[in-house]
């Protein structure tokens, strides 16, 4: 998200929220511009981590990595940043990355070295009786 400096104040005015502009949070949830009566959505904090409109909601911003609080000037067409709020990070949900490697199944060598004497020797049909029923390529592939 894009940040304006003004020039005639110390506030850091930002381009309107959208959904997916902050990570995961549990204490974390996006507002509809009809419930901010602000003109755009935003996401919004609860300490009890449930969707409720009171008191204790604050309209929040994820900027830059961090959680502000975001206020609005009447008269402004767009919100900036208030104060930073790092006890909010303490409720983001961790993402998993792509660093997770697939387990890779590395063949028996027991049944590798059964497939291939069993491929290799003509075996009778007593012996074949014998082979385990877990096998059945190897049944296939045996021929008398």
């Amino acid at each position: 998200m894009l940040a304006l400096s003004s020039q005639a104040s110390d506030l850091t005015y930002v381009f309107c929220p959208s959904i997916m502009d902050a990570p995961p949070n549990t204490h974390v949830f996006w507002l509809e511009p009809e419930e901010t009566h602000r003109g755009y959505g935003c996401h919004a904090f609860h300490p009890s981590g449930v969707r409720t409109l009171n008191k204790e909601t604050i309209p929040v911003i994820h900027h830059q990595g961090l959680w502000y609080t975001l206020q609005h000037k009447a008269g402004s067409a767009y919100p900036h940043l208030g104060a930073e709020r790092p006890d909010i990070s303490l409720y983001d949900i961790p993402i998993l990355t792509a660093s997770i490697k697939p387990e890779v199944v590395k063949p028996d060598p027991v049944e590798q070295t059964i497939a291939s004497l069993s491929l290799s020797l003509p075996l009778s049909p007593r012996l074949q009786a014998l082979i385990p029923k877990t096998l059945p390529i190897l049944k296939t592939k045996i021929s008398s």
